[in-house]
């Protein structure tokens, strides 16, 4: 299979789903950019959109204050994380 081909199927067809949810957010980076990141690749969303739906997908696992822990680094908030970041 092409490169080309098998990237346009990670992250919408295929995906891995990481176990560990303390080893799979960066900790020196804030989850909210690490969670619009992917967003936007698979999504083609802007910036403003992808922090909008990580919001709403952090709010449908049952996070508490979305907006809290997306502008968070990992590690000030690591209960929340492991809960479904």
């Amino acid at each position: 299979m092409p490169e080309r081909e098998r990237r346009g199927l990670l992250g919408r067809r295929i995906a891995l789903i990481p176990q560990d949810p303390m080893t799979s957010l960066n900790p020196v980076k804030r989850v909210g950019a690490q969670i619009a990141m992917v967003l936007r690749h698979h999504l083609a969303l802007s910036r403003r959109q992808a922090l909008q739906r990580a919001a709403e997908l952090l709010a449908e696992v049952a996070i508490r204050d979305p907006q809290r822990v997306l502008a968070s680094i990992r590690t000030r908030f690591p209960a929340a994380c492991g809960s479904g970041c």
